[in-house]
């Protein structure tokens, strides 16, 4: 059952809903380079899902959209090449926008100091599933790395290896699609090989992977 104080703190942010998510987009750009790159509706969607987290834990005590968050940042991270710290630093963004809002609405002392201490009960968690998944996933792709290394190097065949190679490099990158060129003696590239994809989607892809490849190679 949620107290007093936890849904008043959710009822905080829903009164203050745009300013705290304008306040919070802008102060993002500041972070790191790949926050101040990202388009501000991507970064707004981003501290939707963050407070959408910590609003259930407020106000119901659950943890599961806290882990779900916590699961999808972990594997996108990854994806994008995001560091740890700077996903961190963008957890601590929403918290101090919130913050000048609880101070606004509590006129007692101790209620704000108790509302305070729910909010970073709550980011604290949320830093905490991060972490952990992040860490168990990086655990978990040096362990397909090292498979994926001795699998390689035991294969004779090339074009086995090839496939091997490329089928391992996208699993590590959490990719959907990867191709791996081969340049011949003349510097140009005359074998592909491709991997996340079907005969049919190789064939609507056209020469699409090959003609990035052969520019690569170029430069």
């Amino acid at each position: 059952m949620a107290t007093a104080t936890t849904t008043t703190l959710a009822h905080i942010f829903r009164e203050n809903e745009q300013q705290i998510y304008a306040r919070a987009v802008s102060k993002a750009k500041q972070v790191g380079p790949h926050y101040a790159t990202t388009a501000d509706s991507v970064l707004r969607h981003t501290f939707e899902l963050i407070l959408n987290a910590l609003i259930d834990y407020w106000e119901m005590g659950g943890v599961s959209k806290i882990e779900e968050y916590a699961d999808w940042r972990a594997h996108l991270s990854f994806s994008l090449d995001f560091s740890p710290s700077e996903v961190l630093r963008g957890l601590d963004i929403l918290p101090e926008q919130l913050q000048p809002y609880i101070v606004q609405s509590y006129s007692n002392e101790d209620e704000m100091l108790m509302a305070m201490s729910k909010m970073d009960d709550g980011i604290g968690l949320l830093r905490r599933h991060y972490t952990d998944r992040h860490f168990a996933l990086q655990e978990q792709r040096l362990v397909q790395l090292h498979e994926g290394t001795i699998s390689i190097s035991l294969e004779s065949n090339l074009e086995r290896g090839l496939e091997l190679t490329v089928n391992t490099a996208r699993d590590l990158a959490g990719a959907r699609f990867a191709a791996l060129g081969v340049a011949g003696d003349n510097g140009k590239l005359d074998h592909l090989v491709m991997a996340g994809t079907n005969g049919e989607k190789a064939k609507t892809s056209g020469d699409l992977p090959k003609q990035i490849l052969a520019a690569i190679l170029r430069e």
